[in-house]
């Protein structure tokens, strides 16, 4: 049984600088769990972890793809899985970091049939898509998976088409599908350390971070800089990475379409409804132990020594 520690809960809280010092402490290794960080290129705008501190700790399923690449959670699992596997035969900790749940699920075992996507159907949507309006597809999924369409907007084509994608691929309404019962990978024993922060605190931190994103960065390489680079190599628009939150705002700024001051306050709109939406998601994971990353750091570590006995 391979012992994994994972810490998780919404950006911004901390969960990068958590992990490196976890794994510095306890002799471990780091598998990312975020579906931005996979990207190469996109770095200041991801929160990876700095230079120096994948010098000191090694990291994993960061910089896997390029930005035109596709990748979904079941490519995640599979590398994530053979990534434990390595960490392991060189008898150190796995230390599993990051916000999204979806990847963590995948990690864990528990995508349902048709959860980790498939790029054909996807597609064969879009052209039904451009041939019959954005409408169609909505009355589509209502006619499928009435459940699904009524907890999805209208005008959500993203959520749409993921919907009709599980129906297309499986055969059953997400809906259905979402409730099959699924099973924890059996090799691994995991313990869930959740940060939470006050609100406020996350906005201030989520704020910080914006500003550093488009005056700062890594060395001096803003988010702005890191799109303009992009552009230069003659990347898709359309392409996945570029909807990550702050390379859009970043895209529309360089476009003449926003300033910059407007650019950074919807970043934090923007980000601050992801921390909200990642907090909705755990608050369904089961089994996750919830710390303040500074006034409960002690309880953090004596849960981490209990666990390792």
């Amino acid at each position: 049984m391979i012992k994994v520690i994972a810490v998780l809960g919404p950006t911004a809280t901390g969960k990068s600088s958590l992990g490196v010092d976890l794994a510095r402490r306890f002799t471990g290794e780091i598998i990312a769990c975020d579906s931005r960080q996979i990207y190469r290129g996109l770095e200041t705008g991801t929160g990876k972890a700095t230079p120096e501190e994948r010098k000191e700790i090694r990291h994993h399923l960061m910089d896997v793809i390029n930005p035109d690449e596709n990748f979904n959670a079941a490519c995640y699992r599979d590398l994530a899985h053979q990534a434990v596997r390595e960490i392991h035969g060189r008898k150190h900790l796995v230390f599993l970091v990051g916000g999204t749940g979806l990847y963590l699920r995948a990690f864990l075992g528990l995508l349902f049939p048709g959860g980790e996507g498939n790029r054909e159907i996807r597609g064969q949507i879009e052209e039904k898509r451009k041939k019959e309006g954005d409408g169609f597809l909505y009355q589509w999924l209502f006619q499928v998976d009435p459940e699904s369409a009524a907890r999805i907007h209208a005008h959500d084509l993203y959520r749409i088409t993921r919907a009709l994608e599980i129906y297309l691929t499986t055969g059953f309404p997400a809906s259905q599908m979402k409730k099959k019962s699924c099973f924890p990978d059996p090799d691994y024993q995991v313990l869930k350390v959740g940060l939470r922060r006050e609100p406020a605190d996350l906005i201030d931190r989520i704020s910080e971070r914006i500003e550093w994103m488009f005056e700062s960065g890594f060395e001096g390489r803003t988010i702005v800089d890191e799109v303009e680079g992009l552009l230069r190599n003659d990347y898709d628009l359309r392409i996945k990475a570029f909807s990550t939150i702050g390379y859009r705002e970043a895209f529309s700024f360089l476009r003449g379409e926003i300033g910059r001051a407007e650019a950074k306050e919807k970043t934090r709109r923007a980000t601050w409804g992801y921390a909200r939406r990642q907090m909705t998601w755990f608050r369904k994971e089961t089994g996750v132990r919830w710390f303040h990353p500074c006034s409960e750091a002690g309880e953090i570590l004596a849960q981490v020594e209990k666990f390792l006995e």
